[in-house]
């Protein structure tokens, strides 16, 4: 069948698709009159299998005509198109991307992120459930949460609310919700604003892990909270999401606040945690087992420290104490050698004057001794400077020469040993 495009009188237009679900199809359309844009969402009337499928389209539109808050679709009209059996619910527009989406185009979603989500939640449940005929919606999933530009989380789709205390007195129950994401008492027709708990604390999980609920492990029928998350986030959000997903409803938290504390700051939580690392397959993939690296990080954190403090230490030392002591002991090396050059040429002298001032007084006595000598062999071996030096050393014979001229001079001629 041919949508039609345009609705009451031309006021609102169809535009394009956006979804379609197993009891509506939902469009883009535009309020002509207001000027905004808005979401049509079309009920096949006529082609409904049961009663029921009615009494929830028309529930859904009963009830967002009683709702006004900011986290909810705003209701603006609907009309009945008797000609195709339809029922147009006209809805304020959501811009945003599903939680589903979400995961699905960037993997497992931040810690941060979902206590932001669980404050939304918390906001939007306590008011539909705080009503006084109070409303579950039945069926939190990340289909049906729209997160806007500005980190809202919006919850769409009521057709399943059921409206507790009125069902009481009537007879029969839907089944209504999404399997792994609802309550297992849903399944019973039963639904309490406990169910609402649980099917937030499994979509928080499903933004945590990417992972569809069948995927996640279990201990029993009790998903394994601790197991699935340990050390991947803190402990306040894995204790908040056991309390959340509880199967037995007497063990559940009745309440996100009362999972998460009464006096819990979901503000301050959200701007304060860190984000989850992203370990997870996306939903619809086989689940894997998550890799975790704490003692790589640690290590990793240790040795960045370790080389922030220790590499200017070690430049600082290589760089200019070493230099510096190096170029110390090289001028002090070099100074002594020059030092020493320049003080053994006068030790030298000294002593060269020394041993010339020995070997003269030597060569005097000799010769001295040589003229007064009472045997022969001695004059003969002392009776020239020559014999003198022999007998001194060559450092004597200059000497000895010297003083023997000398003694030629005092004497007039040559002594009296060489006339013998």
């Amino acid at each position: 069948m041919d949508e039609p495009k345009l609705l009451r009188d031309g006021r609102y237009e169809l535009l394009g698709l956006l979804g379609q679900g197993a009891q509506a199809t939902t469009f883009a359309g535009f309020d002509r009159q207001r000027g905004q844009a808005v979401a049509i969402k079309r009920f096949d009337i006529r082609a409904a299998s049961h009663w029921k499928e009615v009494e929830l389209a028309e529930r859904e539109v009963r009830i967002l005509q009683s709702l006004n808050h900011r986290l909810i679709p705003r209701y603006v009209d609907h009309v009945h198109v008797s000609d195709e059996g339809a029922l147009y619910l006209v809805m304020d527009r959501i811009h945003g991307e599903t939680l589903e989406q979400r995961i699905r185009h960037h993997g497992p979603l931040s810690e941060r992120e979902v206590w932001s989500f669980l404050a939304d939640a918390d906001r939007a449940l306590t008011y539909l459930h705080s009503r006084p005929v109070p409303l579950v919606h039945r069926d939190i999933k990340p289909r049906n949460v729209i997160r806007t530009a500005d980190g809202a989380h919006v919850f769409v789709d009521f057709g399943t609310v059921s409206e507790k205390l009125a069902n009481r007195t009537q007879n029969g129950s839907t089944v209504a919700g999404t399997f792994g994401f609802m309550a297992p008492e849903q399944l019973h027709g039963q639904a309490t604003p406990a169910s609402d708990v649980f099917s937030v604390g499994m979509t928080a999980l499903a933004m945590l892990t990417g992972q569809a609920p069948e995927n996640l492990a279990r201990d029993g029928l009790r998903v394994d909270v601790a197991r699935i998350l340990d050390r991947r986030v803190s402990p306040e959000l894995i204790c908040a999401i056991e309390c959340m997903v509880q199967p037995e409803p007497h063990r559940r938290a009745s309440s996100i606040r009362e999972a998460t504390g009464s006096n819990h700051d979901f503000a301050h939580r959200a701007d304060r945690e860190q984000p989850a690392p992203s370990t997870a397959m996306p939903i619809g993939q086989p689940a894997k087992a998550a890799r975790e690296y704490p003692l790589l990080l640690w290590l990793g954190i240790h040795v960045a420290w370790v080389i922030a403090v220790n590499v200017p230490i070690a430049l600082f030392v290589f760089g200019v104490l070493i230099p510096f002591f190096s170029s110390a002991v090289l001028f002090l090396l070099v100074a002594g050698l020059l030092i020493h050059q320049l003080l053994r040429p006068k030790a030298n002298s000294r002593g060269a004057v020394d041993r010339q001032r020995s070997a003269a007084r030597k060569a005097s006595h000799l010769y001295a001794f040589a003229r007064v000598a009472p045997l022969p062999s001695m004059r003969t071996r002392v009776a020239t400077p020559q014999a003198a030096a022999a007998t001194l050393g060559d450092d004597g014979e200059a000497h000895a020469e010297r003083r023997y001229a000398r003694g030629r001079d005092n004497e007039g001629d040559e002594p009296s040993i060489r006339k013998r």
